[in-house]
This record gives structure tokens, C-alpha cells and sequence, in this order.
């Protein structure tokens, strides 16, 4: 299209080599452009996948260690409720040794307590982990 303009409007040889060269090269920059904008595109959608994977797999890892923690707390207060049992003599005196210490104040806030596990205090999440 751009040789036949030129030819109608009698542009000389070197003018038109000029215009179709430039012409080309604009091509291939915009081509290229387009492309790269393309490949930065998918680059920061791959981002901000990985980054929420990451989250992901952080709040897992939180949840897990919780759940751990929970576990170690009611292994720990049945093995000591076993060997309590285990000492004493007089059913009569269980019943009423764990009436009166469910009933205390002792007992709802060891319930509460979480500093069973020594990994709670670790702030590195891959150690933690």
C-alpha cells in the first residue's frame, strides 16, 4: 500500500526504501512491545499466585501448629489425671477431690494456658514448622 501511494504521488526510490524501512522497524518495536507486555504480565500473575500460595501454606502452618499445641495440653492434663487416679485408695475421695477442683479457679485457667509446648515460643516459622 505504501509503494502504490508513493508511486501515484512520484516519491523517488530513496524515500520510499526510508518509509518502508521505518514502517518495518515501527512494526517490530510495537510487535515486541506487545509481547513484552505480555511475558511482565504473566511474570506478575505467577507472583501473585506463589504469594498467595505462601499465605496459604503460612496459615496452615499456623493452624497445625495450634492444633499440635491443644493436643499436648489434654495428653498432659490426662496423663496427670491417670497417675492422680492411680494413687488414690477411696473412690468416694476421687469423686470428691475432682468436684472440688473442677469447680476451682485453678482448673479454668489451666485450660487456658498454653505453655506446654516449648515450640510456641519459637518465631521462626520454618524451625516452628
Amino acid at each position: 500500500m505504501l509503494l502504490f501511494i508513493s508511486n501515484f504521488q512520484g516519491v523517488t526510490a530513496t524515500i520510499q526504501l526510508t518509509l518502508l524501512l521505518t514502517f518495518v522497524l515501527m512494526l517490530g518495536l510495537i510487535s515486541w512491545q506487545t509481547l513484552e507486555t505480555i511475558r511482565v504480565y504473566a511474570w506478575q500473575k505467577k507472583i501473585a499466585a506463589e504469594k498467595l500460595q505462601n499465605k496459604q501454606l503460612n496459615d496452615y502452618l499456623k493452624s497445625v501448629e495450634h492444633q499440635y499445641l491443644e493436643l499436648r495440653k489434654f495428653k498432659h492434663d490426662y496423663k496427670n489425671l491417670i497417675a492422680s487416679l492411680n494413687t488414690q485408695d477411696n473412690i468416694s475421695e476421687i469423686k470428691d477431690y475432682l468436684t472440688d477442683y473442677t469447680q476451682s479457679g485453678e482448673f479454668r485457667a489451666s485450660l487456658n494456658d498454653g505453655s506446654i509446648a516449648s515450640v510456641q515460643h519459637l518465631k521462626n516459622e520454618i524451625c516452628a514448622g
